[in-house]
């Protein structure tokens, strides 16, 4: 009697382990195919913005963030030191 709920005990443990490697084989394809996603989007979102400063012809706008520019013309004569600091907090 001992040894059937061993082995039944036993059974379970194996097909609760097939399962979970079961799940867990379908979440590391997921997870692959989210990094191979992932890597191809930051690729060509690279490849677009650097698309801007890369082309002579390029007739886009090339953006930049306006407050450091602000800081800078705002201080009139600062040391770099001083710019360096500035521009850290931003």
């Amino acid at each position: 009697m001992e040894e059937d709920e061993e082995s039944s005990h036993g059974r379970e443990v194996v097909r609760e382990m097939d399962t979970l490697r079961a799940e867990n084989k379908v979440l590391c394809d997921y997870s692959k195919q989210k990094i191979i996603v992932l890597d191809k989007y930051e690729r060509e979102l690279k490849r677009y913005r650097s698309q801007a400063f890369l082309k002579g012809d390029y007739l886009g706008v090339r953006h930049y963030s306006e407050e450091p520019i602000e800081i800078l013309r705002g201080r009139g004569f600062v040391d770099s030191y001083r710019h360096q600091e500035d521009l850290v907090w931003i």
